[in-house]
């Protein structure tokens, strides 16, 4: 008798041990960011003067002229084309510099949450694995990788490179594709709730985005 129970608190003992080695080496979630409003804000008023200035445009024409270079993108134009097309339609004279100066403009416009950018280090550090799912136009994504703000994501899944936009399930089927996961290893942390509830109808957990006090508090909480 004495032996049986013995055997039983071994085993009993083993198997305990077994499920706290699985529990604590449970594998961390993919923390997946979008970017716009996550990562970096747009200093969108400082483009549009800059537009106003070189183009002697008023704001609603400079809207509009911005809306007729994302619908030619759409349509496979590249940006020099479509200010080319531009000029030659509007009988307007650009300097030979113009793509450089409007680069530089859109660079300045974008401006990284250096905090976010500390967590984001600070996650990979700690082992996390981190990626991005953003919605974003060409002529941005160039801008951002220029400023080397895309280069501590991956995979890097952006709009205008797999030609599908959040809410879109195919836009989060992809990004799962490229990861080799499923959606219950991730956690989507975006500030869309939109995005958010088709993350969630897939599977995924996720963060809505408010601020990065916030995000920092439900990160401390949930991992």
């Amino acid at each position: 008798m004495k032996k049986i129970l013995t055997l039983a608190l071994l085993f009993s003992s083993f198997f305990f041990s077994l499920s706290c080695n699985e529990a604590h080496e449970r594998p961390k979630p993919i923390l997946v960011f979008d970017f716009g409003g996550v990562i970096a804000e747009a200093d969108k008023e400082a483009l549009y003067l800059h537009l106003q200035r070189a183009l002697n445009c008023s704001r609603p024409q400079v809207a509009q002229v911005l809306d007729h270079l994302r619908e030619s993108q759409a349509k496979g134009i590249s940006e020099e084309e479509f200010w080319k097309e531009y000029a030659a339609s509007t009988n307007t004279s650009l300097p030979q510099n113009w793509n450089e100066t409007l680069d530089i403009a859109k660079q300045s416009a974008v401006r990284p949450i250096p905090r976010m950018i500390e967590l984001v280090k600070t996650l990979k550090g700690q082992g996390y694995r981190v990626a991005m799912l953003s919605n974003v136009q060409k002529h941005q994504a160039k801008v951002i990788r220029d400023k080397g703000l895309y280069l501590y994501f991956d995979p890097l899944v952006l709009s205008c490179e797999i030609g599908v936009e959040k809410p879109k399930i195919e836009a989060f089927q992809i990004l799962l594709q490229r990861l080799q996961a499923k959606p219950q290893d991730c956690i989507m942390i975006d500030d869309s709730s939109e995005n958010i509830r088709a993350a969630q109808q897939l599977g995924m957990s996720f963060i809505l985005f408010q601020n990065v006090e916030q995000l920092q508090a439900e990160l401390k909480t949930g991992l």
